[in-house]
């Protein structure tokens, strides 16, 4: 499974998991005798159809300075690797796309975290916008320019990209081609699931956790296959897919 989180913070908010909750979660996880690995080392499994229903990747999007300031001290404290999606043009600045802005990471910051051992760097997009709505040649643009940006800025191979927002009204088939002829080995979704396939490679399923998952429903989340959530967003994008076909 792939854990997605955002902003990490001093009490739950919007988009906001408290710092009590994910040291909480990580021990969880140690508890459990997950085994989480890197976003490479899982692409890898996915690939030689290799993965189990142990193995754990940390996700975060957005790239805020709380991950720094915050997760990355638990995470190390744990031994565990996770993955940073950076949405380029905002580096440095904050977001715009919430109702809640929160910090962004410079490049400092960036290439600073970039040296750790536990993480990586993956790709967000430019401009957090949805890919969706985009021509083929924008399309273009955003995958490889945040590429190209960020393995200038960091010198570094970019392998991962994440969709901003990331439902089945934020990319379509033509975003993951461009996606895979870019070069990038994966692309993260935010569609539900515990479990991946090679099919999936680049609309890899996630699990959010959210800002009031204590630990109890922490626990339920990496371990129900037939979540609630799952359910709820699934007839989203049913809706969403009956929507398509009737205006096509």
């Amino acid at each position: 499974m792939i854990l997605m989180y955002h902003n990490i913070g001093e009490s739950p908010g919007f988009n906001t998991v408290s710092i009590a909750h994910f040291q909480a979660q990580m021990a969880q996880l140690k508890r459990m005798n997950r085994a989480v690995i890197s976003m490479d080392a899982y692409v890898t499994h996915v690939q030689r159809g290799t993965l189990t229903s142990n193995m754990t990747a940390i996700t975060f999007d957005d790239a805020y300075r709380s991950f720094q300031e915050h997760a990355l001290p638990i995470l190390e404290a744990h031994d565990f690797p996770a993955i940073v999606f950076v949405p380029t043009s905002f580096v440095g600045k904050a977001s715009t796309w919430d109702s809640i802005s929160f910090p962004i990471m410079d490049w400092s910051d960036l290439q600073g975290i970039s040296r750790h051992t536990c993480v990586l760097v993956g790709a967000h997009g430019i401009s957090h916008k949805r890919m969706r709505q985009c021509s083929d040649a924008e399309i273009t643009d955003k995958v490889v320019g945040a590429k190209e940006i960020l393995e200038q800025q960091l010198g570094l191979p970019i392998h991962h990209f994440s969709y901003p927002y990331g439902q089945l009204r934020d990319f379509d088939q033509r975003c993951k081609r461009a996606v895979a002829q870019a070069g990038y080995a994966s692309a993260c979704s935010t569609l539900w699931g515990l479990s991946n396939r090679k099919s999936d490679l680049y609309a890899l399923h996630r699990l959010e956790i959210e800002p009031t998952d204590d630990l109890a429903a922490f626990e339920g989340k990496i371990s129900r296959r037939l979540h609630p959530r799952y359910f709820r967003q699934h007839a989203k994008n049913l809706l969403f897919c009956m929507g398509i076909r009737r205006s096509s």
